[in-house]
């Protein structure tokens, strides 16, 4: 495989996408208020993605939401860390090129090495600013349901277990 192939490999976001799509669309099942999970969904509108609007489940709370943010962003700094990996490699392997007589150079070598190494620097941004937008999930559902989860940190309960916010209340 060509490095140019292989840095297009890495730096592939269509599953991330569904992910985050999907990741979204539970959110919004959930009927959680769009400022909380806003780096969730700048995250997907980055990537082109809407979110995903089919039969998503319901969050059972927001530990599992934050598990699942939190997943998406190691999967983030992952490919983040696989990128610096593979520019190192490619970078030592184009500077061995070029290290050899002129005559003896693999000019096509060099011209892979040379694209792989555009792919690369110019994705590793974008990965980094998806990761920051993830980051600010746990604080933004914070400062979103302050109050509620201020009631809960006291040791109180939400009247008829929150429902009452909803006009539920039996």
């Amino acid at each position: 495989m060509s490095h140019t192939a292989e840095a297009m490999t890495i730096v592939d976001t269509d599953q991330l996408a569904v992910g985050l799509s999907h990741t979204a669309g539970r959110c919004l099942a959930s009927g959680l208020d769009p400022d909380a999970y806003r780096g969730v969904l700048s995250a997907c509108f980055a990537l082109a993605q809407r979110p995903w609007r089919g039969t998503s489940a319901q969050w059972r709370d927001d530990q599992q939401m934050f598990g699942e943010v939190e997943e998406l962003h190691t999967a983030i700094t992952a490919q983040i860390g696989l990128i610096d990996r593979y520019t190192d490699t490619v970078s030592t392997r184009l500077a061995a090129e070029l290290a050899k007589d002129e005559d003896d150079r693999n000019t096509a070598l060099i011209a892979d090495c040379k694209q792989a190494l555009r792919i690369l620097h110019e994705a590793r941004p974008q990965f980094e600013a998806l990761a920051a937008m993830l980051a600010t999930v746990h604080d933004d559902t914070r400062d979103t349901y302050q109050a509620a989860y201020a009631l809960v940190d006291q040791g109180r309960v939400m009247p008829y277990d929150g429902r009452f916010v909803a006009g539920q209340n039996p």
